[in-house]
């Protein structure tokens, strides 16, 4: 298997930082960056070796992605799992279902485990699991390495973390397409907060209001109407009202959540990727470990608080498809004016307890890092356009708050655009230290310093159009 780049280079970084004695490792790679080639390889190269590894999953769909890559990597497995074929428990790597290992005892004790969806590490079957492993090595893979209950990811469970290219990188080297959002404001008022999240059977029966439904419909059919779509849903009810409405409308559609009957749900999902069905709506099966390329639409209809769920919903859209050049976000609930836009950088944190902190997660400074059309609903980086494809002018709004805030709109331009200069340079210097220079120990910087030096300097993160200009992406 021909193996990108900078799945090369996490490979290496993964197994610097083992060789170095760290024994309890997270990984994190977008969405559609190929986490699973570059868990695959590393449990080739370990097994090559003599090492017995356990990949563990919590989901029907990775359990067999993993065994899949594995095959294609010459790697031969078992699979613990109830009822499935591939049990071979003497095989020295296992592909392990968490529902299946909590439930007997595990064959032996492995030298290297695997935690796929890493961030749900924390909780007690994912514990008992590797409690039970003795002390092997633990290698977490995760799109998203933070929690929305105050339980992070460091401390005891995790003591490094190897980070790959963002999203935006991936968008910019096409290996991701560039999604197209619409977000709209949504009055949650009333609406409580249960964990740290909204309280789902509220919020179920608020979004199954039926002019939300009716919203939903007539921005699907007004924007992609001609495109195979999913649905995130704000409950099991909801959904099904949201199948209803778009069946009702002539659409091929299909509801699926984690009481649907497991061959049902395997027969919706491959005729979703047949083209045989346009539109799917879940609530809580799809949001992560499937994938289907063909997606080319999300209609985001589940407002949260949680920044690893909103991230987890937009990138089922992402992956590349022949003919696919982008996706679109309807986002009905406000995530992406809440959350900023799924494309934009992050630098992630390991924590032990509290949730570790994604850069630009804030609701209070999204105004900074985006512009959203009042009219339509599109959302852009800040600067990114002048115009809005319907035709309302952020370059007029941004004149006229200029002008709102002092008189001397000429003085403030001039040193706006001086200060933009001055930062520019700053980034352009911090880029080639990046590039041409090492730490005081020898070792190089990583490839994102210049953008969080900068993000650390200023309180935001360097334009896009400058990362582009000033080659800053690997």
């Amino acid at each position: 298997m021909h193996l990108r780049d900078y799945q090369l280079y996490d490979i290496d970084a993964i197994r610097s930082e083992i060789k170095n004695g760290q024994r309890r490792v997270l990984y994190c790679l977008p969405t559609g960056g190929g986490k699973t080639v570059v868990a695959s390889q590393i449990i080739r190269l370990a097994s090559e070796r003599g090492k017995r590894i356990y990949f563990v999953a919590h989901r029907m769909e990775l359990i067999s992605q993993t065994s899949a890559k594995l095959d294609e990597m010459g790697v031969d497995h078992g699979v613990i799992m109830a009822g499935h074929a591939r049990a071979r428990p003497d095989l020295p790597v296992q592909v392990v279902s968490i529902q299946t290992a909590i439930r007997r005892e595990m064959p032996w004790r492995p030298d290297i485990v695997f935690v796929d969806e890493a961030h749900r590490a924390r909780s007690n079957s994912y514990q008992q699991i590797i409690e039970g492993c003795g002390d092997p090595v633990l290698i977490g893979i995760t799109a998203t390495p933070i929690r929305s209950d105050n339980k992070g990811l460091g401390g005891q469970l995790f003591k490094t973390m190897v980070c790959g290219p963002g999203i935006g990188d991936l968008i910019d080297r096409g290996y991701l397409v560039r999604p197209k959002v619409y977000s709209w404001k949504l009055d949650l008022k009333g609406i409580k907060t249960a964990g740290s999240d909204y309280s789902q059977p509220q919020l179920d029966a608020k979004m199954s209001d039926p002019k939300l439904i009716g919203d939903a419909l007539r921005e699907w059919q007004k924007r992609c109407a001609d495109r195979t779509t999913v649905l995130f849903a704000s409950g099991i009810g909801h959904s099904k009202l949201l199948v209803q409405e778009f069946r009702a409308a002539g659409v091929t559609a299909e509801h699926v959540d984690g009481t649907t009957p497991k061959m049902d749900r395997q027969s919706i999902l491959a005729r979703l990727a047949a083209g045989d069905i346009q539109v799917v709506s879940n609530f809580g099966v799809l949001c992560e470990g499937w994938d289907c390329p063909r997606v080319s639409a999300l209609s985001i209809v589940r407002p949260t608080k949680s920044l690893s769920l909103y991230l987890q919903m937009a990138g089922r859209a992402l992956r590349t498809f022949p003919g696919k050049q982008d996706c679109i976000i309807l986002d009905h609930g406000g995530c992406a004016i809440r959350h900023g836009s799924p494309a934009e950088p992050r630098e992630w944190s390991l924590s032990e307890d509290r949730v570790g902190r994604a850069a630009g997660g804030d609701t209070k400074d999204v105004e900074d890092r985006m512009d959203v059309c009042p009219d339509c609903g599109s959302c852009y980086e800040v600067g990114e356009v002048d115009d809005c494809e319907c035709g309302y002018s952020f370059a007029r709004k941004r004149k006229a708050k200029i002008q709102a805030e002092a008189g001397e709109l000429q003085l403030l331009e001039e040193r706006q655009a001086s200060m933009v200069k001055h930062q520019k340079t700053i980034y352009a210097n911090l880029l080639a230290k990046q590039k041409n220079s090492v730490k005081m120990d020898g070792s190089p910087y990583s490839d994102k310093y210049a953008s969080a030096a900068f993000k650390g300097l200023f309180g935001q993160w360097p334009p896009r159009r400058w990362q582009k200009e000033l080659g800053a992406s690997r």
